[in-house]
């Protein structure tokens, strides 16, 4: 299933396709360009971090849950901290799968575990888990997260 062009925003690399799997868990599929190539030949460290933030956001965009939207619920979430492991590099043109799953979803944070594997072999080159905080927009406090959020985002 995939959206129109027209609704996307520029991305860092090049999208080649998604792939939503229930509405926990999202994909999106990257090619990797060569401006995010640092020195030593692979994809720079801080780029793996980007995917999965421009990931999370094109899924809650995916259901509905813009960042319009959200402000309109009174708040956002916001990165409170990420946990990354790398285990393999990736190159300039490579495909890369880009999955993130909810797997808590609580009064005020909510947790993604992602993954990001190379598109044709199934390769885990990273997997990491970001903890986001949902922060009232008028004094950028924590705050409850919306109900509205949650059903978004139910239990499967």
């Amino acid at each position: 299933m995939s959206r129109g062009a027209e609704a996307r925003q520029p991305l860092s690399v090049e999208e080649v396709g998604e792939r939503p799997a229930g509405k926990r868990e999202y994909t999106i599929r990257l090619k990797v360009r060569r401006y995010e190539v640092d020195s030593f030949g692979h994809v720079n460290n801080a780029v793996y971090l980007n995917w999965m933030e421009q990931c999370a956001v094109e899924h809650a965009d995916s259901l509905g849950l813009t960042v319009e939207r959200m402000r309109e619920l009174g708040g956002v979430f916001i990165v409170r901290h990420h946990d990354v492991t790398y285990h393999r590099p990736a190159q300039a043109g490579d495909e890369l799968d880009v999955t993130t799953r909810i797997t808590s979803l609580g009064k005020v944070r909510a947790v993604r575990e992602n993954t990001i594997r190379h598109a044709h072999t199934g390769e885990l080159l990273v997997e990491g888990r970001t903890e986001w905080a949902w922060i009232r927009w008028s004094d950028l406090r924590p705050a409850p997260i919306p109900r509205e959020v949650h059903e978004t985002f139910p239990e499967e």
